[in-house]
């Protein structure tokens, strides 16, 4: 870390760490918790809490549809009630901010490993003609800032939101990835995938990098991840001594059983569709999802940044349970793409758009929920908005991207380049 930005980090921080106390600390986590943008199902801390109150009853919390939470997780918290269950959402809150905290320091040198690889891979082919768009020097600054300030992962932690961990876990795997540490990256990836399958995906990043390094293959990634996942498996059915809380997670997940309304494009599809065509429906959307995967993987095989940036993009529009979480992360990585910046067409129209579906979100569900002047459709609505601007900035990404791998290897200049060719 260079010294002169580590005043400037600590401020971050700071300022991360009070925006999401405070409103915290005067119980804004009350309504924030229970906005259908930024939980859902999976990650909703007031289901987790009926999960860990049903434990103490001395209930399975698998045995109805409600608790999606992971055993492991729930152990964990209910050791957590038991020392002080009083305070326990004050703990858990702390607890939380604090792994946000330490998520984005870790997000600070990830930026600055992928900036020394990127120098190091591309320093012999570069052509001196190559433009250089930007100077590099506060980039890392700058994508720590962003995820510390930026709303929607601050809205996330105010509702206790385990999407925290599960961003929290999935930087740490891709940080460790970057600087080779294939257990430790496996581990991190192992655990966020076990919270909600889809990191599975970044899998392959971390394969790359190990390829890069040349100490560890393909396979033994893949070994070390199942490896990990295992282990998770094994040490939760050593808590609950059944497979239940499978059908709960992953098999809601996968086949969407819980229809309660978020930003993603699954849920309205599947309440409105007759049950003879789910299976159908349900295996298209998944493929989707798996065509999207192939040819990202081969294309970006050599720029595993770049990789990391499209797959969360994957992730963010077609997870069966997104929430502003998802999209925050992408952004965040996307942020550190500072290079690609006047390769972009679209970005004004990008940005209007998404200002336009923040606004519309909130407005459209008051509309449906409380005000009885509209109805489902109204909110799909600006949900099928919200999708096609996260479909166009990841085309307008990954055009950019081509365009500026043209330039630096071929050697023209930026201007002598037509955008539309």
């Amino acid at each position: 870390m260079a010294s002169s930005q580590t005043p400037l980090l600590c401020v971050a921080l700071l300022l991360g760490c009070i925006f999401r106390g405070l409103p915290i600390y005067y119980k804004q986590t009350e309504w924030i918790g229970k906005r259908p943008e930024i939980v859902t199902p999976i990650t909703s801390h007031y289901r987790t809490k009926e999960c860990i109150g049903l434990v103490q009853q001395g209930v399975s919390p698998y045995d109805g549809s409600l608790c999606h939470t992971p055993p492991l997780f729930i152990a964990f918290l209910h050791t957590l009630d038991s020392f002080n269950e009083i305070h326990s959402d004050q703990v858990k809150a702390i607890l939380l901010i604090t792994l946000d905290l330490v998520a984005s320091v870790f997000l600070y040198f990830f930026v600055c490993q992928e900036q020394l690889r990127r120098s190091r891979v591309s320093q012999p082919k570069k052509s001196t003609s190559a433009p250089d768009v930007v100077d590099n020097s506060s980039i890392p600054l700058l994508v720590a800032g962003f995820y510390l300030l930026n709303p929607m992962s601050v809205m996330t932690c105010i509702a206790l939101s385990s999407s925290v961990v599960h961003n929290a876990a999935v930087i740490m795997g891709l940080y460790f990835g970057s600087k080779g540490r294939i257990i430790m990256a496996t581990f991190w990836i192992a655990l966020a995938t076990y919270s909600s399958l889809y990191p599975v995906l970044l899998i392959f990043p971390v394969a790359s990098y190990a390829c890069e390094e040349q100490r560890f293959g393909s396979v033994s990634v893949f070994m070390s991840f199942m490896g990990w996942i295992s282990l998770f498996m094994m040490a939760s059915y050593y808590f609950e001594e059944n497979w239940q809380w499978t059908r709960n997670l992953y098999e809601t997940i996968i086949l969407v059983h819980d229809l309660y309304p978020n930003i993603g494009l699954w849920w309205y599809l599947f309440t409105e569709m007759f049950e003879n065509f789910n299976m159908f429906f349900l295996s298209l959307m998944h493929l989707e999802i798996l065509i999207l995967v192939a040819p990202t993987v081969q294309k970006f095989r050599k720029d595993p940044g770049a990789m990391i940036v499209v797959l969360l993009g994957i992730i963010a529009m077609f997870k069966t349970y997104p929430s502003i979480s998802d999209f925050g992360l992408y952004l965040t990585f996307l942020f550190s793409e500072t290079r690609l910046i006047t390769y972009f067409q679209y970005g004004f129209l990008i940005c209007c758009v998404f200002a336009a579906t923040a606004v519309l979100f909130p407005i459209f569900w008051y509309t449906w929920m409380f005000n009885a002047g509209g109805n489902s459709n109204f909110f799909y609505a600006i949900t099928l908005v919200y999708a096609s601007a996260q479909i166009i900035l990841l085309s307008d990404y990954i055009h950019a991207y081509s365009l500026h791998e043209y330039v630096t290897l071929k050697g023209f200049p930026k201007t002598t380049l037509s955008l539309d060719s």
